[in-house]
């Protein structure tokens, strides 16, 4: 959950944003797939909705960004599990 937060909150927008992890070998499978639960669950929608977790990026500069970002992830061999 505390991931999630500190990877989501804001819209992950925020310099203090969880942006890499190191997870040991032994718990790696299960905390991955808790965490996608998580993200799969995640509300996204109206920041003005007490039911929304996570609302729309700042710009469009921003959406392009992110957007580049997981471009280049996947060109150097990343896999999208959720989202994207």
């Amino acid at each position: 959950e505390q991931v999630m937060l500190g990877a989501f909150r804001s819209t992950g927008q925020k310099c203090t944003a969880t942006s890499r992890l190191i997870v040991t070998a032994g718990i790696a499978d299960e905390f991955l797939d808790a965490l996608l639960q998580q993200a799969r669950a995640l509300r996204v929608g109206d920041p003005t909705d007490d039911a929304t977790q996570m609302g729309p990026v700042v710009s469009d500069a921003a959406q392009q960004s992110i957007s580049a970002g997981i471009d280049t992830a996947m060109a150097q061999g990343a896999v999208v599990l959720a989202g994207g």
